[in-house]
């Protein structure tokens, strides 16, 4: 009985063993840094979205490095968007996820001068809220 149990026990092994080496096999990562590239100060919280044909598959932000990685990325090929506040956005195409491999971009990003001439701005019972130039939001009571 000892035997069987044990016999058993070595064959579910090997199968869960197989079966986690098989699904990563289909799955490759994407790493990175992001830094401006006029002071080359990371990126810090910068989102990235990698899609394909228009469906977001995974989403992620940087580290106080600038440095980012998005794991389990399955086979094939994909397009990234980097969003960062006062930079324009990059749309990356074409990058190229492979079995077992690690793909990795580090992109300096060019500072766009955003324009804040034109803000919107809310009436609400006796309040008046909106985005000044520094892009914080502000709630002032009107008189």
């Amino acid at each position: 009985m000892k035997k069987i149990t044990l016999f058993l026990f070595y064959c579910i092994s090997i199968v869960a063993i197989t079966g986690c080496n098989a699904q990563n096999k289909d799955f490759g990562t994407l790493t990175g840094k992001l830094y401006d590239s006029k002071t080359n100060d990371a990126l810090i919280q910068a989102t990235l979205i990698l899609f394909k044909d228009s469906i977001v598959l995974k989403k992620n932000k940087t580290d106080f490095d600038g440095k980012f990685k998005i794991d389990s990325i399955p086979l094939g090929t994909y397009n990234l968007k980097i969003e960062y506040i006062g930079f324009k956005p990059v749309e990356i195409r074409d990058i190229v996820i492979k079995s077992k491999k690690t793909s990795t971009l580090v992109l300096g990003f060019n500072q766009e001068v955003l324009d804040l001439s034109k803000v919107k701005v809310e009436w609400s019972g006796g309040y008046v809220s909106f985005i000044d130039s520094t892009g914080n939001f502000k709630c002032v009571k009107s008189e």
